[in-house]
């Protein structure tokens, strides 16, 4: 056969021809050099990625006529010799094949004996893990008191399955796999030598398809300039591997990220008469995405091929980082449920309709604020918007139909006590700057009231509403807040306090007291971790400063451990709303609670909720046992009231 395969013809003959493992022929070269040989190596990495070219450029760069060096001269009888594969002094064993103790031992009889012609005597031994135990027994011998003349030569693709005994007699160099990059540039020397036009599509297909293996991408190369006639296209490429044309992909992601339904199924239909494969395209749909993700973090980084190059730089810009990290779990997900589909084009079908369903809501308003003045709606300014996000809000507002009529619905009922519609404005700096409020001062409430407001509050999740004059209701209508998040505060709820102050009715600073902490903390507009760290605090000091004040809290140590450095901020908002002036928060971590001057019958809203709580089940836990009934019951059966499954209603 005159001609010769391309994984053949350029396999490197020197450690300069070398494509990649740099730091394999780093080592093996300087070790070369200095003359710090071992006696035993051992080449790990998948397949296709060097090994045993490496292992035989080693024996020519030991046994070279010219001198043991990393660059040995090719052209010397010995070198000659290795090259074509007639060395009497390189015994390669192929362990997959021999893998008996007898064959171990027969190689091994003649270790021994000195080389006939030259410097060493190398055994390359090939898929190494494939001998037995008692061929490694047999080996452990040599490997650890070897004769001065022999070297090892061990490959393999899974060194786990090796004896710890022989890893340890053995210098290990793992081959990395080749990135898709230096497959590219190697095989662009490779069709330019050759005299093969190609495009830089097909050879970003097969470096992919290689999967870092260089032999495999050249033998796909072969396969490549057979079957289009000389050259390597990337349509033809696609073609011959049977993997997701480049139209289907772009197309397919342009409809998904256009919110275009009809078009995304009508290109999975047309797929689908082309004996698709779903989890390839789901597959090559993921490549495609992490690609555009990596484009917008480092631009110019995610580019592979001309024509996907266009089409990764322009849609980097119209799909926020949000959406691609959701598109891609939501993917991920959906492979992992296409086995389950009843048939794959359903659970296709079913995967790219998940990803209209779920959308990155588009970013809210915020409303932005001065520490050092007072903020009115005026001043309140958008979160500055690119007009990629705007395209994708557009797209996600259309596709989310059904969410934002149930999100209609509840702002019509939060509008039946709001002037306007309420924004979802997080206040991030401190001190707040809100305007004036005018809020009546809330006045003491029975026990009961208090107990009924509490227990209504399940474990400090959402805020506590006790009976507000219309404006401090209307300031405090919002959406339910979960664990953590912030609370926010609408334009609207700033308007009730403006008109709230025009009327002179805002409470002093002065009335929270200790006391009086109890009672305002029910009527805070606080959720969350904020509301449960709040809820054991207790004001000790407040500074009124007219048009702005503010008040030191202290939390006891015991109590400190879901507090940060957020909450002082946090709760100054929902204290500002309630006061109508900007108010600095400040919480001292206390040791000793003792140490403290406070009133004696001063209690924290956490235990002044534990408090009645207990009150309550003792009042329906003596309300049981003195139940005409209920008494009647035991002595009937002779029974005892269970005290601990009492629970009040």
């Amino acid at each position: 056969m005159s001609y010769q395969v391309l994984a053949r013809k350029w396999r490197p003959q020197s450690f300069e021809t070398m494509v990649g493992q740099s730091h394999v022929l780093k080592a093996l070269s300087n070790a070369l050099e200095q003359g710090r040989l071992h006696h035993a190596y051992l080449l790990t990495g998948t397949r296709g990625v060097g090994k045993t070219t490496i292992a035989r450029i080693l024996a020519r760069c030991l046994n070279c006529d010219e001198g043991v060096s990393a660059t040995p001269c090719g052209v010397c009888p010995t070198c000659k010799e290795i090259t074509e594969g007639r060395s009497v002094d390189l015994i390669e064993v192929d362990a997959a094949s021999r893998t008996k103790v007898e064959d171990t031992r027969e190689l091994l009889d003649n270790v021994q004996y000195a080389p006939s012609q030259c410097r060493y005597k190398i055994y390359l031994i090939d898929e190494v893990h494939m001998l037995s135990n008692h061929s490694f027994n047999a080996l452990l011998k040599t490997l650890e008191e070897p004769p001065p003349h022999a070297v090892f030569l061990f490959a393999t693709t899974h060194p786990q399955k090796l004896p710890p005994t022989v890893l340890s007699r053995c210098l290990q160099f793992h081959l990395k796999n080749l990135t898709p990059q230096l497959i590219v540039d190697h095989l662009k020397t490779v069709f330019e030598a050759e005299s093969v036009s190609y495009d830089e599509d097909g050879l970003w297909i097969i470096a992919r398809a290689a999967s870092g293996s260089m032999r495999d991408a050249l033998s796909l190369a072969d396969q490549a300039i057979a079957f289009g006639g000389g050259s390597v296209m990337g349509d033809a490429v696609n073609e011959m591997l049977g993997t997701v044309d480049h139209d289907v992909l772009t197309q397919l992601l342009a409809a998904i990220v256009a919110g275009n339904a009809d078009k995304a199924l009508a290109v999975i239909s047309a797929y689908a008469e082309r004996a698709p494969d779903f989890v390839g395209l789901v597959d090559e749909l993921l490549k495609l995405i992490h690609r555009i993700a990596v484009e917008q973090a480092v631009p110019g980084a995610g580019s592979e091929g001309q024509l996907y190059r266009t089409f990764i730089h322009d849609y980097a810009g119209l799909i926020s980082p949000e959406d691609l990290q959701l598109f891609y779990q939501s993917l991920l997900v959906g492979k992992r449920d296409l086995a389950l589909a009843p048939d794959p084009i359903t659970g296709m079908e079913m995967i790219v309709l998940r990803l209209f369903a779920f959308r990155i809501a588009p970013a809210d308003i915020q409303l932005e604020q001065s520490s050092a003045q007072s903020v009115t709606t005026s001043s309140s300014q958008s979160e500055e918007v690119t007009p990629a996000k705007k395209l994708l809000a557009e797209t996600a507002a259309e596709q989310t139909a059904s969410v934002d009529a149930v999100s209609e619905n509840h702002q019509a009922a939060a509008s039946a006590q709001l002037s306007e519609p309420t924004l979802n404005e997080p206040v991030e700096t401190a001190p707040v700057a809100v305007a004036s409020q005018s809020v009546t001062p809330p006045a003491p409430s029975p026990a009961a009231s208090m107990r009924d407001n509490f227990d209504a509050t399940p474990a400090y999740v959402a805020p506590v509403e006790l009976a507000q004059p219309e404006n401090i209701q209307a300031a405090m209508a919002s959406e339910s807040v979960n664990v953590g998040d912030t609370v926010n505060v609408g334009d609207s709820a700033v308007n009730a306090i403006s008109q709230g102050s025009e009327e002179g009715t805002n409470p002093a600073l002065d009335t929270l007291t200790p006391l009086s902490w109890c009672e305002i903390f029910a009527a805070l507009p606080l959720s969350g971790v904020v509301r449960t760290v709040a809820s054991y605090c207790v004001p000790i000091e407040t500074s009124d400063e007219g048009a702005s004040g503010q008040v030191v809290f202290a939390l006891a140590d015991d109590n400190a451990t879901l507090f940060n450095d957020e909450h002082p901020a946090r709760l100054a908002k929902g204290l500002s709303i309630y006061y109508g002036k900007p108010l600095t928060i400040k919480i001292n971590i206390v040791e000793d609670w003792s140490s403290l001057t406070l009133p004696g019958n001063v209690e924290t809203p956490a235990d002044y909720r534990l408090r009645i709580k207990a009150e309550v089940q003792g009042e329906a836990l003596a309300s049981i046992q003195g139940d005409d009934n209920v008494k009647s019951i035991i002595d009937a059966f002779d029974g005892e009231l269970d005290t601990d499954t009492v629970r009040s209603l």
